[in-house]
């Protein structure tokens, strides 16, 4: 279990082969959820933004429970991450970091974005490359 806090909302947390995501955004703090299966693919992403109960809660949530229901549904990661990747508002949030966030929706954009590369680059480290047999 590896868990990272910070200061900055743009920092990831790993409890349990879980991941936690927090950004800025224009509509207030924002976390979000990625769980694993046991295989290491996805199980759900759960979105908090925000007061409970506030439009744009509403509409983040609707749109992580289609993300879900596509994942059930085999769709993969990389095509939701296309779809999904400029759903923008006009306002926009730089962080400390640098990090820019244009929307509560934008913020599943950047954590399943940071999400993919975390896990391509630790399939990368743990690939062994096949040993070729010499001839003799």
């Amino acid at each position: 279990m590896r868990m990272m806090t910070s200061n900055s909302y743009d920092e990831e947390i790993i409890v349990r082969g879980s991941y936690s995501f927090k950004y800025l955004t224009p509509d207030g703090n924002a976390t979000i959820f990625i769980l694993e299966k046991e295989d290491g693919k996805i199980e759900r992403i759960d979105y908090f933004i925000g007061k409970a109960g506030s439009s744009v809660a509403a509409w983040c949530h609707g749109l992580v429970e289609f993300i879900n229901f596509a994942i059930e549904k085999g769709i993969t990661l990389n095509d939701i991450i296309n779809k999904i990747s400029n759903i923008t508002s006009g306002t926009s949030v730089r962080t400390i970091s640098g990090m820019t966030c244009r929307s509560g929706p934008e913020a599943i954009f950047l954590a399943l974005m940071k999400y993919r590369g975390m896990i391509n680059k630790s399939r990368a480290i743990s690939y062994e490359r096949p040993r070729i047999r010499q001839r003799h």
